[in-house]
């Protein structure tokens, strides 16, 4: 075997390389986001409590360049794995049912928000909330960060890395764990209302799976592809004035 494929089937199937990969876009997201955090507040000022649109803005700006960052950061740590990875995105049938598997978690995700619209009379929660007025604010975060540089940076993270990693133990582990995970990141602990939190908890976790179901049977090309087209909705959707 030439030495190019065996770094390709290495870095293809190894444990320990997952969990670099997990690891870097895990804990790099939170460094990042606090370095450009204070960076940001440097440059555009500490809002008032009760300036909203500076509050925004300050936000808009904060959450880009840690995407921005972040993608930078996991393209390096991604170099050895760039062969393998282009190639999912090869067989245009599985990005093509990916894009399937996106509009279902739409349609299911969107079907259970009606339903505890409806039986517990709540809405979104504050993830959500905040990225509507983000995206209503500055489109050019969410067509960029939100629609397409977030998704690859999650799938990456939390399928090509724990996903991989905890299959080599169990496929059920690697559903659960991956999808309990992508929920927690989008979950707000220091809500003021978190009945909203949990009962919007659900939604993030059916994502999960139904993202975890794409990378598992289709590969990362129909799992991007999916994630990709259920953030690229919502933002068009704001835009377009669909979403209050």
């Amino acid at each position: 075997m030439s030495e190019s494929k065996k770094s390709n089937e290495f870095f293809k199937d190894s444990s320990v390389y997952r969990f670099i990969v997990f690891l870097v876009g895990f804990l790099a997201f939170f460094i990042i986001s606090f370095i450009v955090s204070l960076v940001v507040s440097v440059i555009l000022g500490q809002p008032a409590d009760d300036d909203l649109p500076a509050k925004v803005k300050l936000l808009a700006y904060s959450n880009a360049f840690t995407y921005y960052a972040l993608f930078i950061v996991l393209l390096i740590v991604l170099i050895p794995a760039f062969g393998y990875l282009i190639k999912c995105f090869a067989k245009i049938k599985n990005v093509l049912i990916g894009l399937g598997i996106g509009a279902l978690i739409i349609g299911v995700t969107l079907l259970y928000s009606l339903i505890i619209e409806k039986a517990f009379g709540v809405g979104d929660n504050n993830n959500q909330i905040i990225a509507v007025r983000l995206i209503k604010d500055y489109p050019w975060v969410g067509l960029t960060a939100i629609s397409f540089i977030g998704p690859f940076t999650e799938e990456i993270t939390y399928r090509f890395g724990l996903f991989d990693l905890c299959k080599r133990k169990n496929v059920i582990l690697a559903y659960i764990v991956s999808s309990l995970v992508f929920g927690l990141i989008h979950f707000d602990f220091t809500s003021s209302t978190m009945n909203i939190e949990l009962l919007n908890l659900p939604s993030y976790i059916i994502c999960g799976l139904g993202l975890a179901f794409a990378y598992d049977k289709f590969g990362f090309g129909a799992s991007f592809s999916a994630h990709m087209i259920n953030n690229l909705y919502s933002t068009i959707m704001i835009l377009l004035g669909s979403y209050k």
